[in-house]
């Protein structure tokens, strides 16, 4: 969706107050809500996009102005176009990929994070078809808490939908 689930919010803005990270990768970035919370707290945080579905960016309530760089794309065909950050964020993205391409996405992200990969994803049964027009809202995969920590993934928030993790 073009917004994310709510819950792990307050477990990843202490996570930006704790690492102060000069630039992020935003994918999936939707209307840009995740990067613009990490930028209210670091003003100058500098802020890169990935969104596959253009009318998201377009949107009156998008935030996609606050951003340097936006790739249309889908992630998987990105991985020779992004380069290292402090941060990089995927909140409600890996869900929508089959499961081993969602392995593969988290390995690459996490190549390219310095401070830190934070993954947001729905870690109950949570199934979503097209929404907006968009066929990639379609849930391709079922993650849960036990998937992320054996992809090496540290549980920051678990919450009775969402689950948050930290992947360095």
């Amino acid at each position: 969706m073009p917004v994310s689930c709510h819950e792990p919010y307050e477990a990843y803005k202490k996570w930006v107050v704790r690492h102060q990270p000069r630039d992020c990768w935003d994918i999936g970035m939707g209307y840009g809500n995740i990067g613009m919370m990490a930028q209210h707290i670091i003003p100058e945080l500098e802020l890169n996009g990935v969104e596959v579905f253009v009318p998201y960016l377009i949107d009156i309530q998008s935030h996609a102005k606050r951003y340097k760089r936006i790739l249309v794309s889908d992630i998987r065909d990105c991985f020779d176009k992004l380069w290292q950050v402090d941060m990089v964020v995927a909140f409600d993205v890996i869900e929508h990929l089959p499961k081993a391409d969602g392995v593969v996405v988290i390995d690459y992200l996490k190549s390219i994070a310095k401070m830190g990969l934070l993954v947001a994803l729905p870690i109950v049964n949570y199934p979503q078809g097209p929404m907006y027009g968009n066929e990639a809202e379609r849930h391709l995969a079922q993650w849960t808490v036990e998937d992320m920590e054996e992809l090496g993934g540290k549980t920051l928030f678990k919450g009775k939908v969402c689950g948050l993790f930290e992947f360095k």
